[in-house]
C-alpha cells in the first residue's frame, strides 16, 4: 500500500483496468404470475483488482435489488415484479454493468408459466388427464373439481365447457355432479347397473324376513 501511495504522489498511476466476468452468460429464470420471482448470478473481477460502478437493467420489470457495487466478488440480486402479466408471457431485456474498467452486459429470459392443478398423478393439462383421475382416483377428483384451481382450468378449456361446468358448480357438491359433468363432457358412459333376477317371493310370516339381490355395475365412476 505504502508503495502504491507514494508512486501515486510520483504521479505514476496504475494503468491497468478491473476485468469483470459474469458467473452466466445469459439469465433464463420462469414463475407463475403473481409469484415473487427472484434470482441471483455473480460477478467476480479476473485480474486481483477492485471493481466499482452500477447495473442497470433495460426492462423496468426486471429490478436490480442491489446496484451498486465496489468489490472483487458482487452477487448480484434481482427480481422480477410478474403481477401485470399473463401466463404464457415472455419479457426479454439485459443487465448492464458499467464498471471503472469497462461495460458488461448480461441478457436475460423470464417465462410466465401456465398455472395447472397438481395431483397424485401429475399436473393436469388436459380434460383427458383430469378423466384419467376420476378413473383412478375418484375421491381426489371430486376434491379438485370443487377446487378454485379446477375452475381456473376449466376456463381455459373453451366457452361451453366452462358453461357446463359453471351449471353443476353452483350445486351442491357431491359425486354426481362430477358424474354427469364428464357424461356431458363426453368423457364417459353413464354408470349403470344390472340385476339379473327378475322377481322374489315372499311368504306372509310373522317374523321378519330378510334378503338381498345382486347387480352387476357397467363404467367406472
Amino acid at each position: 500500500m505504502r508503495k502504491k501511495i507514494w508512486r501515486m504522489s510520483e504521479d505514476q498511476f496504475d494503468k491497468e483496468n478491473p476485468r469483470l466476468v459474469s458467473s452466466v452468460e445469459q439469465i433464463e429464470i420462469s414463475g407463475y404470475p403473481d409469484d415473487n420471482i427472484t434470482g441471483e448470478f455473480e460477478l467476480s473481477v479476473t485480474n486481483g483488482l477492485s471493481a466499482r460502478g452500477m447495473i442497470f437493467s433495460s426492462n423496468p420489470y426486471v429490478v436490480c435489488l442491489n446496484p451498486q457495487f465496489d468489490d472483487s466478488r458482487i452477487k448480484v440480486r434481482y427480481r422480477v415484479y410478474s403481477e401485470s402479466f399473463l401466463e404464457g408471457d415472455e419479457l426479454e431485456g439485459y443487465f448492464t454493468a458499467l464498471y471503472n474498467g469497462g461495460e458488461l452486459r448480461i441478457p436475460y429470459q423470464v417465462k410466465i408459466l401456465e398455472r395447472f392443478p397438481m395431483t397424485s398423478i401429475g399436473e393436469i393439462h388436459s380434460l383427458s388427464d383430469f378423466t384419467e383421475l376420476a378413473r383412478e382416483h375418484w375421491n381426489e377428483a371430486i376434491r379438485l373439481f370443487w377446487s378454485g384451481d379446477f375452475a381456473h382450468f376449466i376456463a381455459k378449456q373453451g366457452e361451453q365447457l366452462r358453461l357446463l361446468y359453471e351449471g353443476y358448480a353452483r350445486s351442491l357438491p357431491g359425486s354426481a355432479n362430477l358424474e354427469e359433468f364428464l357424461v356431458a363432457a363426453g368423457c364417459k358412459e353413464p354408470v349403470s347397473f344390472e340385476v339379473k333376477e327378475e322377481q322374489r317371493c315372499f311368504y306372509v310370516r310373522k317374523e321378519n324376513q330378510k334378503e338381498g339381490i345382486s347387480s352387476t355395475k357397467y363404467q367406472w365412476g
